[in-house]
């Protein structure tokens, strides 16, 4: 039993929190058990809640089942069931939190004479949901250089809302998206502690700037040439063609320095609109990222995505809305 000073006040700082849920079990015989959740902060302790009989599905049918709010000002959780283990574990949020982020994961218990000690490394995601295909992993180095490459092997488009990994290690890794192809959409840094580790996976990518962009930075610079990258239908992977043609822009751009470019991605007028603005922001991120990963700093490149804005020609056709499935890269000079 937890022993400390209960308080029922709001701790210190509550700006947001997230949605936790899951189920608390013995770790010998797997059944549900009730526990008590209570969230440590940096001056206070209060209760968050406790599970209940809650029908899970089918499968599971009703069982022991915990759904709380967890403040991100929280540093701990404890996990309390009669006859078992206290489980005390640290919180770390990684990155920005979503008001509405759902987590889901289940804990073992131990009973009071068991002589093992639990030791809890998860790494907990929730997913903005694209509504085209991606794919994920996790790699990085583990202690005496042993590679660690977790892939999530997701590839469905109404597959992915949350993941849980239940033997994560402290350590820095890195969270890729990608394409069916093998294409990078996006790269992000993940660093890992001991305890809970929850972290948003935003695929959307909303830009502080209020508009389809990536920042301004190279809003003084004047626009010396201009290339088009095609696309088929719904998809965004590169073809042999497209890459033939990335790998010339990075030869000029290698040898000319002063020559920095912005990425725009468009699409045809099928479909509902905000799947077309995602779909053109993935276009435009897979030749950035292409680039970048010819040796094109991240500093020389800006993107950009229109959806089916800003046709060059009608889409009244299949020969026009070809057209319109495409990327263009604008060179642009001092």
């Amino acid at each position: 039993m937890y022993i400390g000073n209960l308080s029922k006040d709001k701790p210190d700082i509550i700006s947001n929190s997230i949605q936790l849920r899951g189920i608390c079990y013995d770790e010998v015989t797997a059944s549900d058990l009730p526990v008590r959740i209570m969230a440590t902060f940096k001056k206070t302790k209060r209760v968050i809640g406790s599970s209940k009989k809650t029908y899970v599905s089918k499968t599971a049918g009703i069982q022991y089942a915990f759904d709380v709010q967890v403040p991100d000002s929280a540093n701990f959780l404890s996990f309390e069931s009669e006859g078992y283990k206290t489980i005390l574990v640290p919180v770390n949020i990684i990155g920005e939190i979503r008001q509405n982020a759902l987590f889901r994961f289940n804990l073992a218990m131990i009973r009071k004479d068991s002589t093992s000690n639990p030791t809890v490394n998860y790494l907990v995601l929730y997913f903005t949901k694209p509504n085209v295909n991606v794919n994920y992993e996790i790699t990085g180095t583990l202690s005496k250089n042993i590679p660690f490459r977790l892939g999530l092997g997701f590839g469905r488009k109404d597959d992915l809302s949350d993941f849980t990994y239940e033997k994560m290690v402290p350590g820095e890794f890195t969270l890729t998206a990608l394409s069916s192809s093998g294409s990078i959409l996006f790269e992000e840094k993940l660093l890992i502690k001991q305890g809970l580790n929850f972290k948003v996976v935003d695929t959307i990518r909303k830009e502080k700037t209020g508009g389809n962009s990536t920042l301004n930075k190279l809003d003084n610079l004047k626009p010396v040439n201009s290339t088009i990258i095609y696309f088929e239908q719904s998809k965004y992977d590169l073809s042999e063609a497209a890459k033939a043609r990335l790998d010339s822009i990075v030869q000029v751009l290698l040898n000319q320095e002063n020559i920095k470019v912005t990425i725009i991605g468009y699409t045809d007028n099928v479909g509902n609109r905000n799947q077309n603005l995602l779909l053109s922001e993935y276009r435009a991120r897979v030749v950035e990222n292409y680039l970048n990963r010819k040796g094109i700093l991240p500093d020389r490149t800006e993107i950009m995505w229109k959806g089916p804005d800003s046709p060059v020609v009608l889409n009244d056709s299949e020969e026009n809305k070809s057209k319109n499935r495409r990327v263009t890269i604008n060179f642009l000079s001092n």
